[in-house]
């Protein structure tokens, strides 16, 4: 798996093929190296701001104690998938 850097992630749908781009350049740069592009999935990251001092003040102050955000990453694999192996029939 490799992550989109968020600084392109924020870019979805800004723009006229700023994404579509490096996606493009993704996925032929690890063509070029023998991996098969197989999906794209998104990944939301709930983040605590913890316990502790920091936690206490965000909670005192009526403040989220969590952010949400989204991770995008591409899913390759490598090479060819193996050869099937066929079993001959019996002569009958």
């Amino acid at each position: 798996m490799v992550e989109i850097p968020q600084s392109v992630a924020a870019k979805f749908g800004r723009g006229s093929g700023t994404v579509s781009t490096y996606l493009e350049t993704l996925i032929n740069d690890h063509a070029r190296q023998g991996w098969e592009f197989l999906r794209m999935d998104s990944f939301t990251i709930i983040e605590n701001a913890g316990c502790g001092c920091l936690g206490l003040l965000f909670m005192l102050l009526q403040m989220p104690t969590a952010r949400e955000f989204q991770i995008h990453v591409v899913t390759f694999r490598y090479g060819n998938p193996a050869p099937t192996v066929q079993v001959a029939e019996s002569p009958t």
